[in-house]
């Protein structure tokens, strides 16, 4: 799910393209993606929506739910929903993850330093 640039929710799912309305949760169906195309996450960049399939990047109309051809990405780009079976897994950490590790070993760091000067 993402926020439009209208600031409608949408949402894509078994190849068609939803718009759910943020305050009062209704969905409505815009559209099929049309050729087959099954996206995976969609994302807003400069006022437009781009939706991802793995292997491709496509531009989606806002009014029809059209999906067209963009760019070819690298083989998993564009796997952003966790949810989504076979999704790949980044090898690079998120900042909080990396925050929560230098936490983690600068609390065991004190602890040996404080064990140290006890014994």
């Amino acid at each position: 799910m993402n926020y439009g640039p209208d600031g409608n929710i949408y949402e894509s799912s078994e190849g068609n393209f939803y718009s759910i309305n943020p305050n009062t949760g209704a969905g409505s169906l815009i559209g099929s993606f049309g050729n087959g195309v099954q996206l995976q996450s969609i994302v807003e960049a400069d006022g437009k929506l781009y939706g991802f399939d793995g292997n491709a990047m496509y531009s989606v109309n806002l009014s029809t739910g059209a999906a067209t051809f963009v760019q070819d990405t690298p083989v998993g780009v564009g796997n952003f929903d966790a949810e989504t079976p076979g999704a790949p897994i980044s090898s690079t950490p998120e900042p909080a993850s990396a925050v929560g590790l230098v936490i983690c070993l600068a609390l065991i760091a004190a602890q040996f330093r404080r064990r140290r000067h006890v014994n």
